[in-house]
């Protein structure tokens, strides 16, 4: 009974660090344009709760993408999503998460890849490309890391 009360006793750990966020370990953009298809694989350190992928052509609304999980370590040391988007040339009929008005190989294409942590869904990271956008007038004021990803 000692040793139980001793070990409740026990001062807490002094670390006070940050719980590991996940981070984007390797990112693949490609754009078939005869098949008229976008496709986006990441590899992140850690689980994440979701990641979106913004993309915003030229002159036309910015869209929205969730990427979907394909594998998952059971330790949460990684990650691994995807996302496939076919291309349609009008864009009323753009529908989040399974098709998309940005039309390769246009290089003035902005995007934007935002993961979220598990625990509370917080932004971890994000990183964007490709062309200018104002995303802070889209209510994206987080401090994307600008990037060069190529398709």
């Amino acid at each position: 009974m000692l040793s139980l009360f001793l070990a409740c006793a026990a001062p807490p750990p002094t670390d006070s660090s940050p719980p590991n966020m996940p981070k984007i370990q390797a990112l693949d953009l490609s754009c078939d344009r005869d098949a008229a298809q976008w496709n986006l694989e990441l590899e992140t350190l850690g689980w994440v709760n979701s990641a979106t992928w913004w993309i915003g052509p030229p002159s036309l609304p910015v869209e929205a993408h969730s990427l979907r999980s394909i594998q998952a370590s059971p330790s949460g040391d990684f990650e691994r999503l995807t996302l496939e988007l076919d291309q349609v040339s009008d864009p009323r009929l753009q529908e989040n998460n399974s098709s998309t008005a940005a039309l390769c190989p246009e290089l003035d294409i902005a995007m934007r890849l935002s993961i979220f942590e598990v625990e509370q869904g917080n932004l971890a990271e994000c990183w964007q490309w490709g062309g200018t956008l104002d995303w802070d007038a889209l209510g994206l004021v987080e401090n994307c890391e600008v990037r060069d990803v190529s398709w």
